[in-house]
């Protein structure tokens, strides 16, 4: 017979980030509920059930994942509750990590998985609400663009485009299975060669088939598809918002018709690397920044559930 459990926690309640040596896997839970209370207040939960199964939705999950990952220090698989993980069983994955990591530790190596790259909060949102598992309508984030490219020749696009992902190694990331990006395959270009009364036919099949959710997220986070016909030329672009966001997209599209204009030209280096950005983010807020924000959401617009917490 499931127990339900509750902690007492303030609604809107963000609970400290100073982490603390763990015991056993008790005390681990104990956090957790805490966590859970603070971003579900008005539901009570069972320790030993999935906590999706209960009732935890994607905006929820998130951010319990993300303030449990804050609170603890370690990485906090949001994914995995939407595969049946109970609070129990998350405190004792949760105290295991804990127990094999230096309480000394950098954040960004605590919170770093074996390989490539952790997500965001922004990023866990759009893995979460791309779950079946969460939500009976799941989408995600999409971008997708069509770009005519016919000042460009075949060559030319197809040479910018390995410039491009060879300079920005995100491009040909994949959703590793402990729901971090990994470096992957290079995406390739797609090359489509039809007549000129096919070509609206061919680039609307492809639109049609890219948008469908199967072919997202999490599976292919990047898409590109050149359709030629005489004196014609379509670019097709498909994105997942894990990868980039509309400012990165509009940045690959402007360096790639740079690298098209003129192969030789010379990509900016970028100021940080993207594991320098990530190690940075990982660090706790500085008070000034703090400061700022809460000034600014102070005198912001009530949201459409209440005013801010």
């Amino acid at each position: 017979m499931p127990v339900p459990v509750r902690a007492q926690a303030a609604p809107g309640t963000v609970l400290s980030a100073k982490r603390y040596r763990m015991k056993n896997s008790d005390e681990v839970l104990s956090v957790l509920q805490a966590v859970l209370a603070a971003c579900s207040p008005e539901q009570e939960f069972a320790a030993n059930v999935g906590l999706v199964a209960q009732g935890l939705g994607s905006l929820a999950a998130t951010r319990f994942a993300l303030e449990a990952q804050a609170r603890l220090g370690v990485a906090v698989p949001v994914g995995a509750l939407g595969s049946g993980l109970s609070l129990e069983a998350l405190a004792q994955q949760l105290y295991v990590q804990l127990a094999q990591q230096p309480a000394a530790a950098p954040a960004a190596e605590r919170l770093a998985p074996a390989t490539g790259w952790p997500l965001l909060p922004l990023q866990q949102a759009f893995l979460v609400t791309s779950d079946a598992d969460f939500t009976a309508d799941p989408a995600g984030c999409h971008l997708y663009r069509e770009v005519d490219v016919s000042p460009h020749d075949e060559a030319a696009l197809a040479c910018a485009w390995r410039q491009l992902v060879a300079h920005h190694t995100v491009l040909s990331a994949v959703v590793a299975p402990d729901g971090a990006l990994e470096p992957g395959p290079a995406p390739v270009l797609q090359v489509e060669h039809v007549p000129a009364a096919g070509h609206a036919d061919a680039v609307l099949a492809r639109r049609a088939a890219w948008h469908a959710r199967p072919a997202r997220t999490p599976g292919a986070l990047l898409r590109v598809a050149l359709v030629l016909s005489p004196g014609q030329a379509t670019l097709q672009l498909s994105v997942d918002g894990l990868l980039l966001d509309g400012h990165g997209l509009m940045l690959l599209l402007d360096q790639w018709r740079m690298l098209a204009d003129d192969p030789a030209a010379m990509l900016p280096a970028p100021q940080c690397t993207l594991a320098d950005c990530l190690a940075r983010l990982a660090q706790p807020y500085p008070p000034a920044a703090r400061a700022h924000w809460r000034q600014v959401l102070a005198t912001a617009p009530a949201g459409p559930f209440g005013e801010h917490a």
